[in-house]
């Protein structure tokens, strides 16, 4: 009797054990596909990209688009001419394209010595854009976004842009070189294209802080923008010799790091008017 029962305690064991590694093996083999499909989404979404920051490239270092000469009448001696006569061109936007495939391009960012050459959107929200991109398809990369709070069109003090971090350097990823002082001293410029023109900003500061923070004000009531200015440049982790101009704007880029919980790494940067 006693002896059974201990063989059929040693069976239900075995049992209990046979079904523990095979969920084991089962999660294994799950995670295996999930890791899979996810890299592939991950290239899939990096071959896109690649692709669209190549057009924009094409574009710019094509020769002059062409244009379309429109002469005018000569009027009347006996009525004034509304418009000088003569010879006018007219040049395409370069944008309209950008345009006809996403009406909110709001402007291109390019950084040298980075992956970072991407058309920037606005949404509706600051949501919208986390997992769409650019052609406003299901991506695990989506898109360079804007603040949803900004005007654009160069009218705001603090223009505000955010974008995914990947290991690779996709998207915000090749930020993370920023912490490295030399190529800090040697890219601390960069360019932002806009409908209305491109402006030039200069890198003042830099830090990794909770996405909680008060970094992401826009409408300067409760705070002072030279307050505010100066808050950036104290927060710093790295002492930059910029001048802080109250009249020209700021922008700052924002992405995930995980050296603190819930954490950003924040870049802000000066308009430099030449």
């Amino acid at each position: 009797m006693c002896l059974n029962l201990k063989v059929e305690v040693i069976i239900t064991k075995r049992n209990i054990l046979v079904t523990l590694l095979s969920i084991a093996a089962l999660l294994q083999l799950s995670l295996w596909i999930y890791d899979i499909n996810n890299e592939n989404a991950m290239k899939s979404s990096e071959a896109y990209y690649d692709e669209l920051s190549q057009l924009n490239n094409a574009t710019e270092e094509s020769e002059t688009p062409p244009t379309h000469d429109m002469k005018l009448d000569v009027q009347p001696e006996e009525s004034p001419p509304l418009f000088p006569t003569g010879n006018f061109t007219y040049t395409p936007n370069p944008d309209s394209e950008l345009l006809k495939i996403n009406p909110d391009y709001v402007g291109w960012i390019k950084i040298d010595n980075t992956k970072i050459d991407y058309p920037i959107v606005r949404g509706a929200d600051n949501e919208e854009y986390l997992d769409i991109n650019f052609n406003r398809e299901n991506d695990v990369l989506g898109s360079i976004f804007m603040d949803y709070r900004n005007i654009g069109m160069g009218l705001d003090r603090h223009t505000i842009i955010y974008g995914h971090y990947t290991e690779r350097g996709y998207m915000f990823g090749d930020l993370k070189k920023y912490l490295d002082s030399d190529f800090l001293s040697s890219n601390d410029t960069f360019t932002i294209s806009t409908l209305q023109g491109e402006k030039t900003y200069q890198i003042f500061s830099m830090h990794i802080s909770p996405s909680e923070g008060p970094f992401l004000e826009t409408q300067f009531i409760d705070v002072a923008y030279t307050d505010f200015l100066r808050l950036l440049k104290e927060e710093s982790i790295v002492d930059r010799e910029v001048l802080l101009d109250e009249n020209l704007d700021l922008l700052s880029l924002v992405t995930c790091n995980y050296a603190v919980e819930d954490g950003r790494l924040f870049i802000h940067a000066i308009e430099v008017r030449q």
